[in-house]
């Protein structure tokens, strides 16, 4: 039995423990900020009573021996916090992401090898086959869809320009372009020419040489798509959950309906990211990676806080070349 402490029992949490569970998991301790009484409901849902479990983090930090890893999901602007006091103990943490938004405080830990981030969207087979097929291919064309809401543009941000969801949602995609694409390196952009925000092209090129554009366009009505053209070939990822590969073309004729010739990009494979054990899609073999973690278990790889670090100057250079405009 792996005995672990929750510390932040929101919605997000419940997704982990659900794929926790099938790897000898135990909840051990469960933390919420003080004065709040989350933990007490979150963990009844359990069937737990207070005796069966502590929620101090004093307690915690003081009685290392009951407990062996710790999942931190609690708001960003608390997590580096966590971090900072449980690190030194050298047991295993998967913490949501993006961990802090200041790259001077993930790069403290970037080396820290007990530390996995929760980019859960790395572990979907969608991505998998994605990253196959970029591997086998030279002198590609990427482009990236950002649809983001603007809702959060007036919170506050790192960034002057980019609202924060940029940072707590989307960086899902940067960490991908990372991971798909190698680094990348962000030379210019185009942009709306007001005061606010609509939409912005950024336009870099991959350690491979590749060019890859990114599009923001802020409440459009589109998905999130990661898209790769090799030749007459077409890979994508729209939703990211969903595999697709196209070669040439597929004609339709002019017909009754529709009076005139069409030319749609011919599917030669398609494939999504199915729900494992009822889980959401990535949480379960990101579970099954935390729990090899937390058995020692060497040669594995996962998403660290290096690469949070990655996507957070991501982000940074695109609001860079903003400011510069």
């Amino acid at each position: 039995m792996k005995r672990l402490v929750i510390i932040g029992p929101g919605n997000i949490a419940k997704f982990h423990i659900q794929a926790l569970k099938y790897f000898n998991f135990e909840i051990v301790g469960c933390i919420s900020r003080d004065g709040s009484n989350s933990s007490h409901e979150f963990m009844s849902n359990y069937g737990k009573n207070k005796s069966e479990y502590f929620s101090d983090f004093n307690y915690m930090l003081h009685n290392t021996n009951e407990w062996d890893a710790v999942l931190i999901s609690c708001p960003t602007i608390n997590q580096f916090e966590y971090i900072d006091k449980l690190s030194k103990f050298q047991k295993p943490i998967l913490v949501e992401k993006p961990v802090s938004l200041s790259i001077d405080k993930l790069v403290k830990y970037k080396n820290n090898s007990n530390i996995m981030v929760a980019f859960n969207r790395r572990y979907y087979e969608s991505v998998k086959e994605f990253k196959t097929f970029v591997n086998l291919s030279k002198n590609i064309f990427i482009n990236v869809n950002i649809p983001e809401s603007s809702k959060s543009i007036n919170e506050k941000s790192p960034s002057n320009f980019l609202p924060i969801s940029i940072y707590e949602n989307s960086i899902h995609i940067f960490d991908l372009i990372n991971y798909l694409f190698d680094n990348v390196s962000w030379s210019n952009i185009i942009s709306s020419n007001n005061s606010k925000l609509e939409f912005l092209s950024a336009h870099g090129l991959c350690k491979s040489g590749s060019p890859i554009v990114i599009n923001l366009m802020l409440d459009s009505p589109e998905n999130f798509s990661i898209s790769a053209n090799v030749g007459n070939k077409k890979v994508q990822l729209k939703p990211i959950e969903m595999y697709r590969l196209y070669e040439g073309f597929q004609i339709d004729e002019p017909s009754d309906q529709v009076p005139i010739r069409r030319y749609s990009p011919r599917v030669i494979d398609e494939s999504y990211s199915e729900s494992i054990m009822n889980c959401k899609p990535g949480f379960y073999n990101q579970a099954k990676t935390f729990s090899e973690l937390c058995d020692g278990k060497k040669d594995i790889t996962f998403p660290n806080i290096n690469d949070a670090a990655k996507a957070i100057e991501s982000i940074n250079s695109i609001s860079k070349l903003i400011k510069e405009i």
